[in-house]
């Protein structure tokens, strides 16, 4: 009697330990299923403050004087120019995250460690004008959102690959060892 309970317990043991190891982690993106809701685009939180008419869209002239509004509060010191540090405390505010996207480091495009007021809003135009900006009515506030499964498989998609189950770095550092 011991000796089928030895045996039926390594059964169950090795069959958990195969249901375990074919979890499906090692898909590849085309395989997978992407499930969930809409995520903002770059500038998306910022942009949806600028209704001032509660029309549900943006149009040039709430954009203008919006993003004159969002530089002179990001602007704390005054001065024209923004420092990393106020981008980023703005940013945490304004864009959600003091990291998110159109990053410090893209704005500045003469490279003087510093943002004024025409590289924000030419990078902030930019952005705006990708959502629909320059068509008569301006942009709807639903252009601002993409769906979470597209930006899960363009994340997955971009990534290297590095074989099944094995991690960057290899033998001489850098990744994590299982």
């Amino acid at each position: 009697m011991a000796q089928i309970h030895k045996t039926f317990v390594f059964f169950i043991f090795f069959v958990l330990l195969a249901a375990c190891s074919s979890s499906g982690r090692d898909r590849r993106p085309s395989q997978m299923n992407f499930q969930g809701g809409q995520v903002l685009k770059p500038g998306g939180l910022l942009f949806t403050g600028f209704d001032a008419n509660n029309d549900y869209k943006v149009s040039r002239e709430e954009f203008n004087s919006g993003i004159d509004l969002a530089f002179a509060r990001a602007d704390v010191d005054g001065s024209g120019q923004l420092s990393l540090y106020e981008y980023q405390d703005w940013a945490g505010l304004a864009l959600g995250s003091k990291t998110a996207l159109p990053a410090w480091i893209g704005m500045d495009r003469n490279g003087d460690n510093s943002i004024d007021q025409t590289e924000f809003r030419g990078e902030f135009t930019r952005l705006a004008e990708e959502y629909g900006l320059s068509s008569a009515d301006g942009f709807v506030l639903a252009a601002l959102t993409r769906d979470m499964g597209e930006v899960m498989a363009d994340r997955m998609s971009n990534r290297p690959s590095m074989g099944r189950g094995r991690m960057p770095g290899g033998r001489t550092g850098g990744g994590r060892r299982r």
